[in-house]
């Protein structure tokens, strides 16, 4: 359903890369702790959950 979406949006993808740009980490970092802290008791470590994410899209996508 995904590719499907993607194509007919005229997305275009094939590694996780293409989702977690270096412009997306910056962005992502400078504001991690400021936008998630009133959302959550305990705040996961950034680069965790950056880690996790990479391993779930790696995996989704082969």
């Amino acid at each position: 359903m995904l590719e499907e979406k993607a194509r007919f949006k005229g997305f275009t993808f094939s590694s996780v890369d293409d989702f977690i740009t270096p412009e997306n980490r910056e962005a992502w970092s400078r504001s991690w702790e400021v936008s998630l802290c009133r959302q959550t008791l305990i705040l996961a470590e950034y680069n965790q959950v950056v880690a996790e994410v990479e391993c779930a899209l790696t995996q989704f996508l082969a």
